[in-house]
């Protein structure tokens, strides 16, 4: 079986080194065309080791500054990357020629890939802690997953032919990596939806007017009040017949993927937060001192109805979001064909991202948090995702209320001395 293993192991390292080769001889055979500035390609394996593994979007940054252009190119066995750091390209390329942008990767991981306000919205879940089930699964299939979402976090997004290669296979760690996402992602799917069949009373017996049987779904909690939810509202809605198999799978499907996209944008920000207001007390204290004065005597905690009354507090979210977005990067765009952009050529195929922290930091690339620079502006559409309502409302209810009750100050050690702020962000695509 291992002599097995070794030949198939052979073999494999015999496709992937011809197929790096055929690729190499083809890109000599090429016509010299102009690509945007970046890294010198080393032979056969372009500019593998120069893609960032981590903080991409400031590394992105940093590679606009050294190269002095805000369009910078990167290549890897033939698979091309370009990242805009500037508005305005973001505007003329994904935006006005969205017909050739519109592409999405397909990176292999990323179909396998889709915490307690997210569950309570879709399924009505109640996650109490950390060491919930659902938590604990969704949490270890991000971290694991997460890497494997880099243009260079899997050999399948370089060779797409690999994800034919079993798990079993000696070397396919992400095959097997993949696999381990996949059950952790059934487990998301099926725990909250049981819990939530368990809570249900599922059917009664009606007749028509016309004494034809038919059922209808009655949906409530044990306590005769039905939990508002994404589910709820679903079955609901179906309320004449009973959900099919099918039409069940298709929501616990569209309610993990909302649970996907808010969980760890939402504990990133979170997380953000009190950082930014221990690294800045003068913030937080201004922020406080306007909530109190519009809570006056009354001593309770502020509501959304009073969310136009906070234009301070409404700054430090808006400061927040853009000092420390959680993607700085955004979602890739797959060029569908090839294209020419100024003095460059852009060839089908191509990864293309819009860095936000020129955008974001203004011209003077500044790291400073001013919640200033938000009082009385607008918001940008260009800052906005589908699901901005939702997260607005929730990060800013977040934030009013922890600054309304707590004084977030530094850590302290047993002898009482402050322990020193660690000011470097993680970053595993959701930073």
């Amino acid at each position: 079986m291992d002599e097995a293993r070794a030949k198939g192991l052979s073999l494999l390292l015999a496709i992937v080194s011809s197929i790096i080769l055929f690729k190499a001889w083809l890109h000599l055979r090429k016509p010299h065309v102009r690509y945007p500035p970046g890294p010198q390609p080393k032979f056969l394996i372009g500019n593998l080791f120069d893609i960032p593994k981590d903080h991409a979007a400031r590394k992105y940054l940093e590679m606009a500054k050294k190269y002095r252009s805000d369009i910078i190119h990167l290549s890897a066995f033939g698979q091309h990357i370009v990242v805009l750091n500037k508005l305005e390209l973001a505007k003329e390329l994904l935006e006005r020629r969205a017909q050739k942008y519109s592409g999405r990767l397909e990176a292999p991981p990323m179909k396998l890939l889709s915490v307690s306000i997210p569950l309570d919205m879709t399924y009505g879940y109640d996650a109490r802690s950390l060491e919930d089930p659902v938590v604990v699964a969704a949490t270890k299939s991000f971290e694991i997953g997460g890497p494997l979402m880099s243009p260079t976090g899997s050999l399948m997004n370089i060779f797409p032919f690999l994800r034919h290669v079993p798990a079993w296979f000696p070397g396919a760690v992400s095959q097997r990596k993949c696999a381990e996402v996949a059950c952790l992602t059934k487990e998301v799917k099926r725990i909250p939806m049981e819990d939530f069949k368990r809570r249900m009373v599922s059917i009664s017996v009606v007749r028509s007017a016309i004494h034809l049987t038919s059922f209808r779904l009655v949906l409530f909690e044990a306590s005769g009040k039905p939990s508002p939810s994404l589910v709820y509202e679903f079955l609901e809605s179906k309320s004449t017949r009973i959900a099919s198999d099918e039409e069940e799978k298709i929501i616990a499907n569209v309610a993990y993927t909302v649970y996907g996209g808010a969980a760890d944008t939402t504990i990133s920000a979170t997380a953000s937060f009190f950082y930014l207001m221990v690294a800045n007390p003068e913030v937080q204290k201004r922020a406080q001192e306007e909530i109190d004065s519009m809570i006056g005597p009354d001593r309770r905690l502020p509501d959304f109805g009073d969310r136009p009354a906070l234009p301070y507090v409404e700054a430090v979210y808006r400061e927040l979001l853009r000092y420390q977005p959680p993607d700085g990067l955004g979602l890739c765009h797959l060029l569908s064909e090839d294209d020419d952009f100024e003095d460059y050529f852009l060839p089908k195929g191509t990864r293309t991202n819009f860095s936000q922290s020129d955008f974001l930091m203004k011209v003077e690339y500044s790291m400073e948090m001013n919640a200033s620079w938000h009082m009385g502006s607008a918001d940008d559409k260009n800052k906005m995702c589908v699901g901005q309502h939702v997260a607005s409302s929730t990060m800013w209810m977040i934030i009013v209320s922890v600054l309304a009750a707590f004084k977030i100050e530094k850590a302290r050690d047993e002898f009482g001395n402050e322990i020193p702020l660690n000011d470097e962000f993680a970053d595993d695509g959701i930073s």
